[in-house]
């Protein structure tokens, strides 16, 4: 595909844009993800058609926006992690407001970088004290985080670099053969050499306080001062949320806003974990406050409980799950914490896994006291690997969370607990992602995919192919604008399970139902002369109407900001025709079909 990947980065968001002209040649792009031919049989003529089970990345005619870093994915290995993400801005501008510096000047250009532009930079100390630049970050103490940049000798073949929170962390790399020096308790440091003589440099810490000063200076040698006068190169600067991971597979660059990327997940099929899709949800918050650290005192145990935070994590972490442990006694067998939250129904979920015992182990998140009285408990299935297990809970004030242990000396590993409020228009069927939270409550942000390209704007038929657990009302896979309606079609699912359609009223539906916990598509196609509507859902009869739309304005996948929710699900595939009969309609329709 034509073109080369941009980065657009507005006010409070970040938009992931590749900007793309289509060509008159069929095309693709080198993972395989686009098709985009210019000519087709009279009917079923493929406009565009996108992959992201393959492909793995947009395709170039869609934007992609969601506020925060805090989305969580299972990645190729099978451990849950945070959606890319660098928290730091203009970060390979290091002229701009947003880095702050001391007795040091920067210079642009002055270096070719490790990818083979002009963008590095020149950083020398210019007073006795020497200098250093670096930038303040709004951070979740608790949680771990990864700083990347690069560095190369200039004058100095020392660098220094810090992750001042208060206090400072200093840690020394040594340029001329990219080794680690003297590294600060706390931090996991990696050096890697890579091309045009830069060091790749990879810091992994978790903070003790909410903000943090990434910086970076010249040095005199290992656990030395200041290198007076001397310089030292730089390139793309980068903060991340992780969980398990210690060095940085790729950089992601900013200006105005942080970098809030899509979630390119991986689900387990049975023996291996394989690409899913891409995740689209709705926001959310996690009403619990420390979702991974059940020993913090905002979790109340029961006289005969012991808690304990020393588990290796879904995520990976060394002790980054609790265990839980039951005492003499199953009445105090119990650990709780107290919410505030309005009458909203709401999902609790969590990861557990037995660490040893057979018995009953509960949940519940109506109790009345920390002490877990008069909860209506729910038993979970546990099992020796970690399993999520969640059940919907009817609207209460002001909930109480807790577990139960009901066997002396049963033993269970607990993490990423989560008490999730639902919109009161939703039917759920399960939890979404994990929200990590720490001292505070956690929203994740609405995730939305977009487009106004004016390939996909001439379709009058779309496909589109989820997979995941979805919601089961008001659920939108595909919402199309146009001049005559602010929503022309919304394909979605009813409270029935079958596929439906707004078309601007009135609903169009079909007769078809779906289990939308696994994989399904959907089509919608429409005509002119005369006028025409029709969907079909995994291949079943057509549903058709007469309604007349107007030229289509602007795409949504997987929801849209007229009522209908996020799917909550992996859209794993779409196609866009210039037009379908009602019978390829229903053959492209079937799961896995060749657009």
């Amino acid at each position: 595909m034509a073109g080369c990947p941009r980065v657009f980065i507005f006010a409070g968001i970040a938009s992931v844009l590749i900007a793309t002209q289509v060509e008159a040649q069929p095309q693709s792009n080198e993972a395989g993800a686009v098709t985009a031919p210019a000519r087709g049989p009279a009917d079923g003529s493929l406009l565009y058609s996108c992959n992201y089970v393959t492909g793995r990345k947009l395709c170039g005619v869609e934007t992609f926006t969601r506020t925060g870093a805090n989305a969580t994915m299972f990645d190729s290995t099978g451990r849950l992690t945070f959606a890319p993400n660098n928290l730091l801005l203009y970060s390979n501008t290091f002229s701009n407001p947003a880095w702050s510096y001391a007795a040091a000047k920067i210079v642009p250009a002055a270096k070719a970088d490790p990818f083979g532009g002009k963008a590095g930079w020149s950083m020398r100390s210019t007073a006795k004290k020497g200098g250093n630049y670096r930038q303040a970050v709004n951070v979740e103490p608790g949680l771990n985080y990864l700083n990347t940049l690069y560095l190369a000798p200039g004058a100095a073949s020392w660098a220094q670099i810090d992750r001042y929170d208060g206090s400072s962390h200093p840690s020394w790399i040594n340029l001329s053969n990219c080794t680690a020096g003297t590294t600060a308790p706390g931090t996991t440091l990696t050096v890697t050499a890579v091309s045009g003589g830069w060091c790749k440099v990879d810091q992994a810490f978790a903070p003790s306080s909410a903000t943090v000063y990434p910086g970076f200076a010249p040095a005199s040698g290992d656990n030395g001062g200041p290198a007076i006068g001397s310089s030292i190169h730089v390139f793309g600067e980068q903060l991340s949320l992780v969980t398990y991971q210690t060095t940085s597979a790729d950089y992601y660059p900013t200006s105005e806003s942080p970098y809030y990327g899509p979630r390119f997940g991986y689900a387990y099929n049975g023996s291996a974990w394989v690409p899913a899709g891409l995740m689209l949800e709705d926001a959310r918050q996690n009403q619990l406050k420390y979702s991974n650290d059940l020993t913090n005192p905002v979790w109340v145990p029961g006289a005969t409980m012991k808690v304990a935070r020393d588990q290796m994590g879904v995520d990976g972490v060394v002790n980054g799950a609790s265990s839980l442990t039951g005492g003499a006694d199953s009445a105090t067998n119990t650990i709780c914490q107290a919410a505030k939250a309005w009458f909203h129904e709401r999902i609790f979920s969590a990861y557990v896994k037995r660490i040893n015992g057979s018995g009953v182990v509960n949940m519940a998140t109506d109790a009345q006291t920390t002490a877990g009285t008069k909860a209506t408990w729910h038993a979970m299935t546990i099992t020796p690997e970690w399993t999520r297990v969640s059940f919907v809970q009817p609207g209460i004030k002001d909930p109480i969370t807790c577990f139960q242990i009901t066997t002396p000396g049963d033993k269970i590993a607990v993490q990423y607990v989560q008490n999730e409020n639902v919109p009161n228009e939703t039917r759920p069927l399960g939890a979404t992602s994990p929200i990590a939270t720490t001292s505070s409550l956690v929203v994740r942000g609405d995730e939305m995919l977009v487009s106004e390209n004016p390939i996909l704007l001439q379709a009058k038929a779309f496909v589109v192919e989820t997979s995941g657990q979805l919601p089961a009302t008001d659920m939108a896979l595909l919402g199309l604008t146009s001049a005559r309606d602010e929503l022309a079609i919304g394909l979605g699912e009813d409270t029935d399970n079958t596929l439906y359609s707004t078309f601007s009223f009135p609903k169009l539906s079909t007769t078809n139902t779906a289990i939308w916990r696994g994989t399904n598509r959907a089509g919608v196609a429409w005509g002119d002369e005369p006028v025409w509507n029709a969907l079909s859902l995994n291949g079943g009869p057509v549903a058709a109407g007469d309604r007349e739309h107007g030229v289509l304005t602007k795409i949504f996948w997987g929801s849209e900001p007229f009522g209908g929710k996020a799917c909550n699900c992996f859209i794993r595939s779409w196609a866009a025709y210039s037009s379908l009969t009602k019978e390829q309609l229903s053959a492209k329709s079937v799961v896995g079909a060749p657009f």
